[in-house]
């Protein structure tokens, strides 16, 4: 209460350090009224994100993508003081060059006004690769143009790049890494404008190479270059050295299917921090029990001379594989890179981590938000990160992350108490409960329970849980207090809708630590992996006219009147499912819909994913939606898809149920993902008794044409079984064509068995 603003501010950072340990967010933007700015635009803005508050936002957006598809975005050495940032908005045919503080200073077309790739930046220009008509070109932008530099038939879509001098001559190359259909790594000489391979042994690996970094471990000058390759038979992290043009593997390790990472500058050597998702398992290269290889979460290693040394490992659970930048820069000004990553849909938040003399200071979530990129905007030496919303279109802020502004959660105590408040005590301890200062809050609730009527038990029941789950950082209390709430079977709709918005709250955006997942009490079920490359699961096929074994997959061609093309039995083993699916959509007809579902004994779709093509014309759209418990929640990518294009990206969709919510997630290639959760009160159906690959099509659309590709299939919460030999476990290797090709061949008697018997594939 003193009027010295100076004191007032003090005061306001005292109780800021003392709440950010806690995640109250609800106090911290209290606080903001008093702390200068920009300080306090920084508390504001953050706790609105924290808070889903996204109408309460009060920071004017730093730019505005348009209704880009994608987003590459990078540093780049300016002609002036301070960092230029280089972003490509490919839905918007546009590539800008802007300043830290938002000025324009470029703006360059796209050649065809779509296209995707991989962005490295460079003294004065950045240079992206991509991949049009079969051919990879590779552009050179400045301020004053964007020149096409080279091009080379085939090869596949750039997934990375990064320039580096690997012989310490001054000059540098840029090296490319592809996905399919060539999967490798490319080599481009600026100079020459001519493309070499410079390392065939990556390129025979056949795996997407994800990530690319230049790292000077001794600092000579001479680089070596760090890949990460993962699916589908990689799976590793390896070392290069040698010239620009031949580089021989000087370290590997097989660890999993790390997709991005940074390096991290330190007085003792360097420090390369990765994060390693959950994707593309394969149980021959790992564990049966751990499939995917070593745990999900962020990794930070240091390089060794014959490999790499662990030096801390941040678990992130149910992460998902994703694309989306890990960013580096000194966030809160000490000195020390700091790194910043997205954790996945399944989370919806962006993990800080605070790095320091002896390593990992702290680190913290902030829901809501991506991390794009950073850099120093206001030139006080610290770097401020540049974000999305989860939620909010293609927006982009610029955050100040002060020390301040990155709070940790930790649990303030045990909450069992405020489960059972009389009546009005609840508002007695109101501003503790919104400061975060709960101790305070039950001293104070304990001081008036003995003389409040107790009445109206159910309302003080669901209003205080209701409160307490609206709270970040309680974990398990919050989630045993929204339970209670719901099992009270309140009758007011208004309360009702809160429950469910507080539900998704606490469940989607949960901020626990890795080794506390939300399904901990769940039991340990390994999930069920189908994959169909190299083999098939044993599944029935029903439909073998329609599919099609292929070298990435399983290829199902059909009409929606084919109906189910492959079964397999399944148990349900607990109240969590799960499918996830990785399709690719060759092409399509309007009305018709490929399906991975879980189905109940009477026929009903009990949990799956879908996959089908909307609009009129030529001009189509793929539409993914998550399909559960009579209800469903649709996602849609609004990328075209003229019928015959095949198209390079895959899809992941994951659909999930617990404690009556659904979660539909879809994530496109090495795109961000995005995802929708609801919760339905109908009569969920009986457990699911067998997984169903089915083609569907809508009245009046029966012979309208789908050509899909799955890859794999993943079941958590369900068991799969083999199919015993029979009518539709025999396959015939051959050709991919129509059964009727066989008449008259030595595979004639088998087709003379009943339908259902053969599958065709190649």
């Amino acid at each position: 209460e003193t009027p010295d603003p100076t004191i007032r501010a003090e005061v306001a950072r005292e109780l800021v350090a003392a709440l950010e340990r806690r995640g109250a967010w609800k106090g911290l933007r209290a606080l903001s009224r008093v702390l200068p700015e920009p300080e306090a635009d920084d508390l504001r803005f953050l706790s609105s994100m924290a808070l889903r508050r996204f109408d309460e936002v009060d920071r004017p957006r730093w730019a505005f993508m348009g209704r880009a598809r994608s987003l590459g975005i990078r540093p780049v050495a300016g002609e002036r003081a301070g960092d230029d940032l280089v972003w490509i908005s490919y839905a918007a045919g546009e590539v800008v060059l802007m300043t830290p503080g938002g000025e324009v200073v470029a703006q360059h077309p796209l050649p065809d006004g779509d296209a995707v790739g991989a962005l490295a930046s460079g003294e004065g220009s950045a240079w992206w690769a991509t991949r049009r008509h079969g051919v990879v070109e590779v552009y050179e932008v400045t301020r004053d143009r964007m020149r096409l530099a080279g091009r080379m038939e085939g090869g596949g879509a750039p997934l990375a790049a990064v320039l580096a001098d690997p012989d310490g001559d001054g000059q540098s190359a840029l090296y490319i890494g592809t996905g399919p259909p060539g999967r490798g790594l490319l080599g481009f000489d600026p100079a020459s404008g001519t493309f070499f391979e410079p390392a065939p042994e990556a390129a025979a690996t056949r795996s997407d190479v994800t990530e690319l970094l230049a790292l000077d471990t001794d600092r000579d000058g001479r680089d070596e270059l760090v890949v990460l390759q993962s699916a589908w038979s990689a799976y590793d992290i390896q070392r290069l050295a040698g010239t620009d043009r031949e580089l021989v593997t000087s370290a590997r390790e097989r660890l999993g299917g790390f997709s991005r990472g940074v390096v991290l500058p330190r007085p003792d050597g360097p420090l390369v921090a990765l994060r390693k998702g959950d994707a593309y398992p394969n149980t021959e290269l790992f564990d049966p029990q751990r499939r995917f290889g070593v745990a999900p979460g962020l990794y930070l290693l240091a390089p060794e001379t014959d490999g790499w040394s662990l030096r801390h490992h941040l678990p992130t659970p149910f992460q998902a594989p994703t694309g989306l930048p890990v960013v580096s820069g000194d966030f809160d000004g000490d000195g020390w890179t700091d790194v910043a990553y997205f954790t996945g849909a399944q989370f919806g938040a962006m993990r800080v981590v605070l790095m320091g003399p002896d390593g990992v200071d702290s680190h913290a979530w902030i829901t809501g938000l991506r991390p794009i990129a950073s850099a120093d905007a206001d030139g006080d030496g610290d770097d401020e990160l540049f974000v999305s919303l989860v939620d909010g279109g293609h927006e982009l802020w610029m955050v100040g992350a002060g020390e301040g502004a990155l709070p940790g959660a930790d649990d303030p105590g045990e909450l069992d108490d405020l489960l059972a408040l009389p009546p009005d005590v609840l508002g007695a301890g109101h501003q503790l409960l919104e400061l975060g200062l709960f101790a305070e809050a039950r001293e104070a609730i304990a001081a008036r329970a003995a003389t409040t009527d107790e009445g109206d038990a159910a309302f003080v029941q669901w209003s205080a849980a209701a409160r307490l789950a609206g709270f970040d950082g309680l974990g398990e209390r919050a989630d045993e207090a929204l339970q209670h709430a719901f099992d009270l079977r309140p009758t007011d709709q208004a309360v009702r809708e809160r429950l469910r918005a507080l539900r998704v709250q606490r469940h989607v955006f949960d901020r626990r630590a890795g080794d506390e997942p939300v399904l901990a009490d769940l039991p340990a079920v390994p999930p069920t992996e189908l994959s169909f490359l190299g083999g098939v699961p044993a599944m029935q096929i029903l439909a073998p006219h329609v599919v099609a074994l292929e070298t990435e997959g399983l290829r199902v061609r059909g009409v929606g009147a084919d109906g189910v093309v492959a079964r397999m039995p399944v148990d349900a083993v607990g109240p969590h499912l799960a499918v996830s699916a990785e399709l690719d959509l060759i092409s399509a007809e309007l009305g018709t819909h490929l399906e991975v579902m879980l189905v109940d004994a009477a026929g009903r779709s009990v949990l799956g994913v879908a996959f089908a093509p909307y609009g009129g014309g030529r001009r189509l759209s793929r539409t993914v939606a998550c399909v559960g418990m009579l209800s469903q929640g649709n996602n849609t990518d609004g990328s075209p898809v003229d019928d015959q294009r095949v198209t390079d990206e895959p899809f992941h969709l994951r659909a999930s149920h617990f404690r009556g919510q659904t979660v539909c997630t879809v994530e496109r290639g090495e795109g961000e993902a995005v995802d929708r959760h609801w919760t339905m009160d109908l009569e969920p159906p009986g457990p699911p008794v067998e997984l169903q690959i089915r083609l569907w099509s809508v009245e009046g659309y029966e012979e309208s044409l789908i050509d899909a590709r799955v890859r794999s299939i993943r079941l958590e919460g369900a068991v799969a079984h083999d199919v015993p030999e029979g009518p539709g476990r025999r396959w015939i290797l051959g050709d991919r064509r129509a059964l009727e090709d066989f008449r008259g061949t030595a595979l004639e008697p088998v087709l003379a068995a009943e339908a259902g018997d053969v599958g065709v594939v190649r």
